[in-house]
């Protein structure tokens, strides 16, 4: 019997998908509603006691997982957003989209708490490794946790997986499928951790110095160059997701 081939890279959704980021600014919405949240979070817990408080310190980790939270689950709605784009091939109202992820919003919030929960946990044991891997070993841990999981809020929110079974659909796509896996955690890595803080500090530099602005005026700024990161990723992983998932090639 023939092995059966693993599926090839293609490269042309990452590039189809700038126009249509163009054609759907409701991909913002969300991820701008959570990056603000996070703001006003970051801020009343930042009047509490000092960093050495350990009630304090419990705080802001819980802090931490709730503003997680709810950045996760604002990308699986553009992810819903994503994924109507692409089978209209245009532009998308909000409202539809939007009814859709509140009706699987359960399993949604379960997936990412879920998939925040398994990122910490890689975090953690990174940490240990890092001893005898230095900081290698943290990183090496969140990657290979991302690369299993990147497809759990898809799972959730465009594939109908009950929000516990996304994280084992995921490992299990991403297992039959490495090379387009590997390809979309590349592309998450470089947005994320590259080019957005690049153009983050290129905007931001430029308000400070023609405008004089600062505070959160800065810190929103930086929200809305976030959003436009997240709306891209939300379109390329819904792509990449309802490829290997479905077959569908629209």
């Amino acid at each position: 019997m023939f092995r059966q081939r693993a599926p090839r890279v293609d490269f042309i959704p990452y590039v189809r998908a700038f126009p249509l980021l163009v054609q759907n600014p409701t991909l913002m919405v969300a991820p701008l509603l959570a990056g603000v949240i996070a703001i006003f979070v970051g801020r009343a817990s930042g009047g509490g006691a000092g960093s050495g408080d350990v009630l304090s310190g419990l705080t802001g980790g819980l802090n931490g997982l709730l503003v997680n939270l709810i950045a996760n689950f604002a990308f699986a709605v553009s992810i819903v957003i994503g994924d109507a784009a692409w089978r209209r091939g245009g532009s998308v109202p909000f409202d539809p989209s939007w009814q859709e992820a509140r009706r699987r919003g359960r399993d949604i919030l379960f997936a990412a708490f879920g998939y925040g929960f398994v990122l910490s946990i890689a975090g953690l044991i990174g940490g240990f490794l890092s001893g005898i891997l230095g900081v290698v070993g943290v990183y090496a841990m969140i990657a290979l946790a991302t690369f299993a999981f990147i497809y759990t809020l898809p799972a959730a929110a465009i594939g109908g997986i009950p929000g516990g079974a996304a994280l084992n659909r995921s490992l299990e796509l991403a297992k039959a499928n490495p090379l387009p896996t590997v390809a979309l955690a590349l592309v998450n890595a470089a947005i994320l951790f590259f080019i957005e803080p690049t153009l983050a500090t290129l905007v931001l530099r430029s308000l400070v110095e023609q405008f004089g602005f600062d505070g959160v005026f800065i810190d929103l700024a930086r929200v809305v160059i976030r959003s436009i990161a997240s709306a891209y990723l939300a379109l390329v992983t819904a792509k990449v997701y309802a490829d290997i998932a479905f077959g569908r090639r629209y």
